[in-house]
């Protein structure tokens, strides 16, 4: 009977467990809640996040490809109900038209648990199509396969690239270099027309401080202030100015820079157009020296023929008859010096404004040639040695033009050749042209001069009396006149072995000359 019964000890003991039993329940329980608490908190912000999101959201079952959720967003943006979208599979709902299309995207969730697209098209319910970003990926939810599809509406994302592409492409085109910088001086854009103007590719340029990719922007601190000033005050600034480039070259621009300004009015960065007129620059620093060497030409031929004349009618009857002579000889001559640059000025600009009309006519280019070196007879010590074998035939040309072009090679061979040295005159037949040349025993022309003597006012140096004479235009005028005849012109010389000048007229055939 006392070994039936429970001791007083055993009691408590037993009651100590229950209570501990009781306590661990209660805080399993208390756990419990809390987890179901914070799950349910979790559920209700995730809820939220769902009902609120800025982007449409689709939830899939990955096995059956059904949709099992869609939030308002989505509906919203493609204009169909909740109910239009529950319960059917991604391929079967009127926005996914694409249907190959969106079943190869399932197939390929499904390989990778991700995919992301940015050019897949849907179809709103008033058949408008907006272009999307759609970013699915995998997990699971309660041992099941979830998809979750967010879907982004960059419709108007596309449509600015597609201005951008396309300004872009226009820039490309335009043969002005175009520079776009932000507030910290660091290119953002750099056009075609700026990588041909400095030599710098794009990949290059982008990126990169302003600064560092030339030597100087602004040759002077003056210019830069002004220009940054005319910024400050009116948003923009336009003038000339000097860039020199990394390897030291120097251009001549002309640039329009206009601050960028943002959507809140605050100026992002500077838009600048850049246009090179180094070649203009160099041609009116040409032209101002032209005039001054014009000038200078026309002068001195004047001032004897005033003088010459001046002389003989003030004097008439002072004077022996032989020094009144000479006196006017030598008026005649500057006049006829006076009248060939003016015929070469009239010549090139026949040929500048295209109103240059030949006279061609059958003839003789020995016989061309003797006349022209009668003219230089008596003025000149040279000796002049006309060289024609008697198979050169006649050629069809303008005399007068003809006459014009050997007028101007000898007179370059009597200036810069020594006095008393020979000059000759040939001309040698071609199969298709006969080849004109003059000759002299000067100091000859450098490779470099030889590549711009050709060009408007380049003249040839210092002539036998030490002086640079001439205007510039005589070889112009010939390369103009020969190439209105069909043919060609060049030069053969080396320092301190004399020039030879050559040019090329067509031959005509003895038919057409009967």
């Amino acid at each position: 009977m006392r070994d039936s019964r429970k001791t007083k000890a055993q009691l408590i003991a037993e009651l100590g467990l229950l209570r501990k039993r009781v306590k661990k329940e209660s805080l399993a329980k208390s756990r419990s809640d809390s987890i179901k608490r914070r799950l349910r908190d979790s559920e209700i912000r995730y809820r939220r996040l769902f009902e609120t999101a800025q982007d449409g959201i689709l939830i899939l079952n990955a096995d059956t490809g059904q949709i099992l959720d869609v939030n308002p967003f989505l509906t919203d943006m493609l204009g169909y109900s909740r109910e239009e979208f529950i319960g059917k599979r991604l391929w079967e709902i009127g926005p996914f038209k694409d249907i190959e299309a969106s079943q190869i995207a399932y197939r390929e969730l499904q390989e990778k648990d991700y995919v992301r697209y940015e050019d897949l098209p849907l179809e709103t319910s008033d058949k408008r199509e907006i272009q999307v970003e759609f970013i699915s990926n995998i997990y699971r939810v309660d041992h099941s396969r979830i998809i979750q599809c967010n879907i982004r509406n960059i419709t108007s994302r596309k449509q600015i690239e597609r201005q951008l592409r396309f300004h872009s492409e226009v820039l490309d085109q335009i043969s002005d270099a175009v520079v776009l910088v932000d507030n910290d001086q660091i290119v953002n854009y750099w056009n075609k027309g700026a990588e041909r103007l400095y030599g710098i590719n794009e990949e290059v340029a982008t990126g990169k401080p302003l600064e560092q990719l030339y030597q100087y922007l602004w040759v002077t601190p003056e210019d830069k202030i002004a220009s940054e000033q005319a910024l400050e005050k009116n948003g923009f600034w336009s003038g000339d100015n000097i860039h020199i480039k990394r390897d030291g070259v120097r251009l001549y621009v002309q640039s329009s820079v206009s601050k960028v300004k943002g959507k809140d009015g605050n100026t992002i960065g500077m838009l600048a157009a850049i246009r090179d007129v180094t070649g203009r620059t160099e041609l009116d620093h040409l032209k101002d020296e032209f005039i001054g060497l014009v000038s200078h030409e026309l002068r001195t031929p004047l001032t004897v023929i005033i003088g010459g004349l001046e002389t003989a009618l003030s004097k008439d009857g002072l004077i022996a008859r032989d020094e009144r002579n000479e006196i006017l000889k030598d008026a005649f001559c500057e006049a006829e010096l006076l009248s060939h640059i003016l015929e070469n000025l009239l010549e090139l600009s026949r040929t500048q404004a295209k109103r240059l009309l030949l006279s061609p006519e059958p003839m003789i280019i020995k016989k061309l040639a003797k006349d022209v070196i009668n003219k230089f007879k008596g003025q000149s010590t040279h000796q002049f040695v006309l060289d024609f074998p008697g198979e050169i035939p006649p050629v069809e040309a303008d005399a007068l033009r003809i006459k014009r072009i050997l007028f101007n090679l000898i007179q370059n061979a009597v200036k810069y050749s020594p006095d008393g040295s020979k000059i000759r005159i040939f001309a040698r037949k071609k199969p298709d042209c006969i080849v004109i040349g003059v000759r002299d025993q000067g100091n000859g022309i450098s490779a470099e001069d030889q590549s711009r003597i050709f060009h408007s006012f380049q003249r040839l140096g210092l002539d036998q009396s030490g002086k640079v004479r001439g205007s510039g235009l005589g070889l112009m005028v010939c390369l103009r006149l020969v190439e209105a005849h069909g043919g060609r012109i060049w030069v053969e010389s080396a320092p301190g072995k004399g020039s030879t000048f050559y040019f090329t007229l067509p031959l005509i055939q003895y038919e057409e000359l009967k």
